[in-house]
Order: C-alpha cells, then sequence, then structure tokens
C-alpha cells in the first residue's frame, strides 16, 4: 500500500539482485518494503539456506558469491552512471529562453 512517504528508490530489471552481500552475510535484519510495479517472479533465499549449503559444499557457496559480487558491482556502475547524469543535470545553466516545441519534441525522440 503506498502513502504519502513512498517514493521510488530503485527500478530493478530481470537478473536483479535485492540484498544479496547484505542478506547473505546475514547482516540485513530490516530490508524494507518492496513493491513491484509490474508482474514479475521473486526468489527468496534466507540465510539459514545458505549456511547450511556452505557446510554441505563450499564450493556451490563461494560461487554464488563470486555472482552476487558481479550483479552488486553492475548495479553500482549503473548508480554511479546515474549520479553522473544528475551530476550534470543540477551543474549545467538554466535556459535563457523556453525551448520550442520542436526543439523538445527532437530532444524526446533521441
Amino acid at each position: 500500500v503506498r502513502d504519502a512517504h513512498s517514493f521510488r528508490l530503485a527500478r530493478f530489471g530481470p537478473g536483479w539482485v535485492v540484498g544479496a552481500i547484505e542478506g547473505a552475510s546475514g547482516g540485513m535484519r530490516n530490508p524494507g518494503v518492496h513493491i513491484a510495479v509490474t508482474p514479475c517472479r521473486l526468489h527468496h533465499l534466507p540465510y539459514s539456506n545458505i549456511e547450511q549449503v556452505e557446510t554441505e559444499n563450499p564450493s556451490l557457496v563461494l560461487h554464488l558469491f563470486k555472482m552476487m559480487s558481479l550483479l552488486s558491482a553492475r548495479r553500482q556502475e549503473v548508480t554511479i552512471d546515474q549520479l553522473a547524469t544528475l551530476h550534470s543535470i543540477i551543474n549545467s545553466p538554466a535556459l535563457t529562453k523556453p525551448m520550442s516545441r520542436a526543439t523538445m519534441g527532437a530532444l524526446q525522440s533521441v
């Protein structure tokens, strides 16, 4: 249920992992509320299951952590790109006169 204090913090696509490293280390106790705006499939892997697999098949857990590290690095790259764009927008000089509709249309088609 959305309320006045809800906002979109991030947009996830196919293959994204929420709380990967934090959840896998047992450190994230309150991951927050995530609301899907479109139909999706979610897989949840509790930390207790990871601990069990760690004792039974340490190699598998190592591969899991490597995969989560890769996904986290990709997410960080996307975040850095988004912050760079935001920084560029904030620090760009304001327009001295309004843009024409033709110019706006050309920008939207790019």
